[in-house]
């Protein structure tokens, strides 16, 4: 036994956006009722294989049916991860489902922020997220991809419009 944190020989390989997609509602009145800024969350894992394994989190901002939203936005990120060896996959199978979902995180909220400042809003800066406490309250994997899915309420649209 050893006195590390089994994520130590972890390595992450890479995180890259999948996807983003942004829509300005040219409709939004600033002065009417504004939605509650919904934010959704789900988080993806393939199988370990050959000592590494892949988690995506897709993030999505306001349902482009909410009435008066001043945007939609949608954003995937995916860390690539490994170990050095095959006896290593528990740790990596630990960190997939505990702790990636956390690194990639921050990519998503400088991702949206930025966006929302370039359409002309003031920045929508997600608020910190505990992954291990979301996960947790998220629904059991439907998949055998492990697929979690949260939401959490941000801002009102107001306060950053």
């Amino acid at each position: 036994m050893t006195d590390h944190p089994p994520a130590k020989n972890v390595v992450i390989e890479s995180v890259r956006m999948l996807r983003f997609r942004f829509e300005v509602n040219e409709g939004f009145n600033p002065e009417a009722e504004t939605p509650q800024a919904d934010v959704a969350l789900s988080v993806q894992r393939t199988p370990v294989e050959n000592a590494s394994a892949s988690v995506a989190v897709t993030c999505s901002i306001f349902r482009e049916e909410q009435p008066n939203r001043p945007f939609w936005c949608d954003v995937v990120y995916q860390a690539k991860l490994s170990v050095p060896s095959s006896d290593q996959v528990d740790a990596l199978r630990e960190f997939s489902r505990s702790a990636a979902a956390g690194v990639i995180v921050p990519y998503i909220r400088e991702s949206i922020a930025n966006a929302s400042v370039r359409a002309g809003f003031p920045p929508l800066v997600l608020p910190p997220v505990n992954i291990s406490t979301l996960m947790e309250e998220a629904h059991e994997p439907s998949s055998p991809t492990g697929e979690h899915r949260a939401h959490f309420n941000a801002a009102r649209a107001q306060d950053f419009v």
